[in-house]
């Protein structure tokens, strides 16, 4: 893994602890919030995504996932290279 803070997966995954639910891991993170996915209950299989960047939400919203794809293969096929 690489040892340096943003990029260790290890790391950030210690960090969300206390940020996300149990039943949700990141699995990816970019400059404005971190890619999760949904390991256990109402959450399983779910690919989420949590914005660091809360000057765009109301402070109810803080704690919210944002659900980006209902299975993993789904956030793949979405995925594409911006050319």
């Amino acid at each position: 893994l690489y040892d340096g803070d943003v990029c260790n997966i290890s790391k950030q995954f210690y960090r969300s602890r206390e940020e996300l639910p149990e039943e949700v891991i990141p699995i990816g993170s970019d400059s404005g919030g971190k890619v999760c996915l949904g390991i256990a209950g109402e959450y399983y299989g779910q690919v989420y995504y949590r914005t660091t960047n809360w000057s765009f939400w109301k402070e109810e919203d803080l704690n919210y996932l944002f659900l980006i794809a209902n299975s993993f293969t789904e956030f793949v096929n979405k995925l594409f290279e911006i050319k």
